[in-house]
C-alpha cells in the first residue's frame, strides 16, 4: 500500500486523515501503544498489587524508583544507536532484545505472583521490566524517526502521546 505525496492545499482534518492513511503512521502508533504497557505495569499495577497484599506503604513508595529508567533513557540511547545487534539490524534488533527482556521479566513476575514474600524480589523484577520497557521506547522512537515522512510525524507524535 503506497501513499501518494501530500497534496499542497489541505485543511487540518484532511491533513490528519492523509497522515493516518499511511501504514507507517499506524505501525508507529500501534508500537507506541505496546510501549506504554510496561510503564503502566511498573507505575500503577505493581504498586497497587503490593498495597493490596499489605506491604508496608514505605516499601511500596520505593517501587516508584523502578520508574527511573524512563527518566534516564537518554543515557543509553546513543549506545543503542552506535551498536547494532548482530544479524538483527539496528532498530529491529533492539526492539526484539527489549521485548525478549520484557517477556522474561514479566514471566518472572508471574512466577513470584503467588508468593511475593520478598517485596525486594518484586522490586528487582519491576526494575528489569522498566529497563526493558525504556529500551523498547528508545527503539520505537528511533524507528519512528527513520520510517515516518516529515508530514506524518506530527500526527504520529500526537497519537503516540494520546496512547
Amino acid at each position: 500500500m503506497s501513499q501518494d505525496p501530500k497534496p499542497k492545499k489541505l485543511t487540518t482534518w484532511q491533513s490528519i486523515a492523509w497522515a493516518f492513511a499511511s501504514w507507517r503512521t499506524w505501525s508507529v502508533v500501534l508500537m507506541s501503544f505496546a510501549s506504554g504497557i510496561p510503564l503502566g505495569l511498573v507505575w500503577i499495577a505493581i504498586p497497587d498489587w503490593m498495597r493490596d497484599i499489605d506491604v508496608d506503604i514505605r516499601i511500596v513508595g520505593l517501587f516508584t524508583l523502578a520508574q527511573v529508567p524512563w527518566t534516564f533513557k537518554f543515557l543509553w540511547a546513543p549506545l543503542m544507536d552506535r551498536f547494532v545487534p548482530p544479524k538483527l539490524g539496528r532498530r529491529r534488533g533492539w526492539a526484539i532484545i527489549s521485548q525478549i527482556g520484557l517477556l522474561v521479566s514479566i514471566l518472572a513476575l508471574a512466577g513470584v505472583g503467588h508468593h511475593p514474600d520478598a517485596p525486594w524480589v518484586v522490586g528487582a523484577i519491576a526494575l528489569a521490566i522498566a529497563l526493558a520497557g525504556a529500551t523498547q521506547d528508545i527503539a520505537i522512537d528511533a524507528y519512528a524517526v527513520d520510517v515516518l515522512r516529515t508530514e506524518e510525524q506530527a500526527v504520529a507524535v500526537g497519537a503516540r502521546n494520546l496512547l
